[in-house]
């Protein structure tokens, strides 16, 4: 089963236009619609610029009950454990989306790494990040489609 929320990877040339927070687009090479929600890095290649997008995918059901939404200042304490070598480890980085405990998560700052025999603790702040709703994403899905068919 596909994330409804996710992490895309779009690469640019520098000096176009990337995709902004509220922007849709499909992705290449397939006809997936996707909402951008949030912007987790970037890096600078030479000549382009690559950006990773926090995603939530137009064509899954976002869910129905409503979730109790925190201020956009709340935030929660995780911790993730592993050998050195895990490579789960790695997708914990700074402004990686995580899924726990059916909420999804961005990654804040990191409050310790320890050791805990021959395991390494990660513990972070994150904060919740909630779907869009039905009716917003039918919007978008919808806007997106007629400006595909140049419908006005």
């Amino acid at each position: 089963m596909e994330r409804l929320i996710t992490t895309i990877r779009c690469v640019f040339r520098l000096f176009k236009q990337p995709h902004k927070i509220g922007a849709t687009f499909t992705l290449s090479g397939t006809s997936e619609p996707m909402l951008v929600i949030g912007i987790e890095k970037y890096e600078l290649w030479h000549d382009q610029i690559i950006i990773w997008y926090t995603c939530q995918r137009l064509d899954h059901e976002a869910p129905t009950k409503m979730v109790n939404r925190k201020p956009r200042n709340y935030v929660v304490e995780l911790e993730i454990e592993g050998k050195y070598d895990d490579v789960e480890l790695k997708r914990y980085g700074l402004g990686s989306t995580i899924l726990n405990r059916g909420q999804y998560y961005k990654i804040q700052e990191y409050t310790e790494i320890a050791l805990r025999g021959t395991d390494l603790v990660i513990s972070f702040m994150a904060r919740p990040i909630y779907p869009v709703g039905q009716k917003e994403v039918k919007e978008k899905l919808f806007g997106e489609r007629r400006k595909k068919l140049k419908i006005l």
